[in-house]
């Protein structure tokens, strides 16, 4: 897949972090948050600059600031969530126990952007609150409610989100709040890499932020907005398939949230609509990102797969409309046999994997008996055109025949035109000879014939004896009563 003109990373994150090296990775995933509005985790050993990058994205948001909390044993929800209200506590009095409320104004709940350092390190009694407050999107605290204007959380953290999830179910699920997980190390520690930093360092000069933050909601309202076809659904879906064939959990809240990523990926790209290249985005998935180059590479093989499939149904439609189509003449046959030559060169050009090849192969199978079949009408039309033809050359050698019968047998026909009448007959002899006809034919075609040389025989009898008994330049005329005898008793098939 040719990703040299796709990108996962915002424009105004590359500028506001040229001075971090080895950071492409994480560029990537903090674009993909803050333009699909999904909570991420880095992790990995401390000192390489988790919180320092962080604090370089979000301070380019120029009308807003994170909501910044560090975490740790001693961390309570009472300071999760903004402090105890004292103030609504003294309010209560009476016999009833008082029950506890917050300040929630005071708490990340009210930014749009919050980054917690360290989080894992906070007791589980906080976790769970946490998780809770995420799915809810709201703080529930008894019948204190507050809603969450949070859109975006970034957790730094030096533990592995995989090894704080074996804490237990719910300290599970609110890992799985955090779609988005990098861990943040270098692919090597060596002199180069030491160089290439102190180099990135010396040459950083961070721009001017021109952001806001309706610019990044702007982002997340066109990511909801974002078309995916069919196909990639499929492709997505067969993805998180093999993933989870390859030991990676993708419970379906994921799988909502790896298309949301796609989506975010588009809008990236600037795009209203997905293409296949985004689903890159969902290497940054929980665990995935050890696979991404497996990633990658099932992308490339399921969108091929997909491509031939919807190829092999447009050949197979193709073919269907072809074997509906009405052919009642030999024009009509001519174009439905290119047609089908059409679909038979295209299906054998199609190249397709071994999931595809037994559907492939009947198709060119049922292309080459559809051939056949049509071959089969041609003959048989060209065959009643032909006999429809042969037919009309026989009737016509029949009306001359009847033609020149009528001449032989008039009393008033002159000895001239008797010859002619013969020399036509000889004629249609040779022409009926000569003439190939369909095997159906051939009996009429034998008795023309037959007839034809009677005629002819005996008007060559009658015309020698009148020849010789008359003269050659004998016409009929009322004194050869002896000439009328022999004509009324003259028949020409005789």
């Amino acid at each position: 897949m040719d990703t040299d003109s796709h990108t996962l990373t915002l424009d105004w994150v590359e500028r506001a972090t040229n001075g971090f090296v080895f950071a492409k990775d994480m560029r990537e995933a903090v674009s993909l948050a803050l333009t699909s509005g999904s909570n991420l985790i880095f992790s990995g050993p401390g000192g390489h600059g988790k919180s320092e990058f962080l604090t370089a994205v979000f301070g380019a948001i120029s009308d807003t600031k994170p909501f910044v909390k560090s975490f740790g044993q001693g961390t309570s929800p009472e300071e999760l969530y903004g402090g105890i209200d004292i103030e609504a506590l003294n309010r209560q009095g009476g016999d009833q126990p008082a029950v506890i409320q917050y300040n929630p104004e005071l708490s990340f709940l009210k930014w749009p952007v919050a980054v917690f350092e360290e989080l894992f390190d906070a007791p589980p009694r906080v976790l769970t609150s946490l998780k809770d407050t995420l799915t809810a999107k709201e703080l529930r605290n008894g019948h204190q409610s507050f809603p969450m204007a949070t859109r975006v959380i970034a957790a730094a953290t030096n533990h592995s989100p995989q090894d704080i999830a074996e804490g237990g179910p719910e300290i599970a699920a609110l890992i799985e709040r955090f779609p988005i997980q990098l861990e943040v190390t270098w692919q090597d520690y060596g002199e180069g890499s030491y160089m290439e930093l102190f180099a990135t360092v010396d040459a950083a000069a961070p721009e001017p932020s021109r952001v806001t933050w309706d610019d990044v909601a702007s982002l997340q309202a066109r990511t909801l907005a974002v078309e995916c076809s069919v196909s990639l659904q499929r492709v997505l879906a067969k993805i998180i398939v093999e993933l989870q064939r390859d030991g990676i959990t993708v419970s379906p809240r994921t799988a909502i949230l790896a298309l949301r990523l796609a989506k975010a990926a588009a809008v990236i790209n600037d795009r209203d609509s997905m293409n296949a290249e985004d689903l890159r985005a969902i290497s940054y998935l929980p665990g995935a990102y050890a696979l991404r180059v497996r990633i990658s590479q099932l992308i490339d093989d399921t969108v091929r797969t997909i491509q031939q499939e919807e190829v092999l149904s447009k050949l197979e439609n193709e073919l269907q409309y072809a074997n509906e189509l009405e052919h009642t003449d030999i024009d009509e046959l001519e174009y439905l046999a290119q047609l089908l030559l059409s679909l038979r060169n295209e299906a054998k050009d199609l190249s397709v994997g071994s999931d595809l090849y037994d559907r492939w192969d009947a198709l060119r199978a049922n292309i080459e008996r559809s051939e056949r079949n049509v071959a089969l009408q041609r003959q048989e039309l060209e065959l009643v055109a032909l006999t429809t033809q042969h037919n009309h050359e026989l009737s016509c050698v029949e009306q001359s025949l009847h033609k020149q019968q009528k001449l032989l047998v008039g009393r008033s026909t002159r000895t001239s035109d008797r010859h002619n009448a013969e020399s036509t007959l000889e004629q249609l002899a040779r022409q009926l000879t000569g003439m190939v006809v369909h095997s159906s034919l051939q009996p009429r075609q034998n008795r023309l014939l037959q007839t034809v040389e009677t005629v002819l025989a005996n008007s060559r009898h009658n015309t020698a004896y009148v020849e010789r008994n008359y003269g050659s330049s004998y016409t009929k005329s009322p004194t050869h009563s002896h000439y009328d005898d022999w004509y009324d008793n003259y028949d020409p098939f005789d």
